[in-house]
């Protein structure tokens, strides 16, 4: 697909994915920001994707205990904060 830019401010994320994939498919870091209701999709073998989840990590973003265990997976999706799940 062809190359995309989008900006948003630091302050406005409000939760973090990562999509552990196998390893024929990229895997994926999904922001959510409060300016919109879709997430920003980033697979992590973009330019510059490993670098943003690094700075994310180092923000407090996302988790490093849960960044650690989803790049050691081969599926799943970790997201920070976790989501709530339905009582």
């Amino acid at each position: 697909k062809p190359a995309w830019s989008a900006q948003f401010p630091w302050s406005t994320i409000v939760r973090v994915c990562f999509e552990a994939q196998d390893m024929f498919t990229s895997d994926g870091i999904y922001i959510f920001t409060a300016d919109r209701p879709e997430s920003y999709a980033i697979p992590l073998e973009a330019s510059g994707g490993s670098q943003l989840f690094d700075e994310l990590i180092r923000r407090g973003l996302f988790d490093a205990s849960v960044a650690a265990r989803a790049l050691c997976s081969d599926h799943g999706l970790f997201c920070w904060p976790p989501v709530e799940e339905p009582q």
